[in-house]
């Protein structure tokens, strides 16, 4: 009889030692595929440019880690795909944004790291400085919330309207209690207001989106200050499934991407239009 009992206690000890095995080697592979070697992880971005993530692809191939970019055309779908397991990272919203979108559709992401602040400006077609806005002038701003707040908040600064005190960091345009300009507001997807300068009179748009547009930031009628109080919460991000933030996987794409030589690239590309707000790891 003791003999028995014995035999399945190492019998039972076996399949926990096994699945305890099989736990951790389920762990390590939980994000990404295969492929020639590599592991491969899907980044969503909302830009066309890669060459970030081809600096931050040499600093993994000792790894044998691999970034590949996957390109949505709006804000909404890239946190969406993070949390059905669609891609693997994203990066293309800033903090606030991350919070507001979790909150409106219970997902569970969290931040990796921060990247950079890309500063929100009015530009326009039709004039040149705040002093030529008219009255009754049309304005396009982003339709969500966070962005949309961000750009009433900005012309507040500019003495263009004046909001309710406890509308806090997410105003609406029912938030506007003085609007001496008469400003009629259009609000449409970030991703869209480039196209609508030809039909509103200046219009809200971030720079990482100005930038695609080829619209130079210098020749802004309004420019957010990205050194304000205000401008770090909406620093830009890298998020991740919360299940996965301590993967091994994941940490070494941290790393990668801290490095001088990415910082230096960021630096490059985004010239006066984002600003870096990671100290570059050697």
């Amino acid at each position: 009889m003791k003999k028995r009992i014995i035999s399945l206690l190492v019998l039972f000890s076996t399949l926990l030692t096994a699945c305890g095995a099989g736990k951790t080697k389920n762990e390590k592979a939980a994000v990404g595929t295969q492929k020639d070697g590599f592991t491969v992880l899907k980044i969503g971005t909302t830009g066309s440019d890669t060459t970030i993530w081809d600096v931050v692809n040499e600093n993994l191939k000792k790894d044998k880690i691999k970034i590949e970019n996957v390109v949505f055309e709006d804000y909404i779908k890239p946190n969406l795909a993070l949390a059905n397991k669609e891609i693997d990272l994203n990066a293309f919203q800033h903090s606030i944004f991350l919070e507001d979108f979790k909150a409106k559709h219970n997902l569970n992401l969290s931040i990796l790291n921060y990247t950079v602040v890309a500063p929100m400006a009015f530009f326009s077609k039709k004039i040149k400085s705040v002093d030529e806005i008219k009255d009754g002038s049309k304005v396009a701003i982003p339709n969500d919330a966070t962005n949309g707040g961000r750009a009433l908040k900005i012309l507040e600064k500019n003495s263009l309207l004046k909001l309710k005190k406890e509308s806090g960091l997410k105003p609406t345009v029912k938030d506007i209690i003085e609007n001496p300009k008469h400003l009629e507001f259009v609000q449409l997807s970030a991703q869209q207001i480039p196209r609508s300068l030809d039909e509103v009179d200046f219009a809200a748009i971030n720079s990482g989106i100005a930038e695609k547009a080829k619209l130079d930031f210098e020749k802004a009628i309004i420019k957010e200050d990205p050194k304000s109080e205000e401008a770090k919460n909406y620093w830009n991000l890298i998020a991740v499934r919360t299940e996965d933030l301590n993967n091994e996987i994941i940490q070494k794409v941290k790393k990668a991407y801290l490095k001088q030589n990415v910082y230096d690239k960021l630096k490059e590309v985004n010239g006066s239009g984002s600003i870096v707000v990671f100290t570059p790891e050697p």
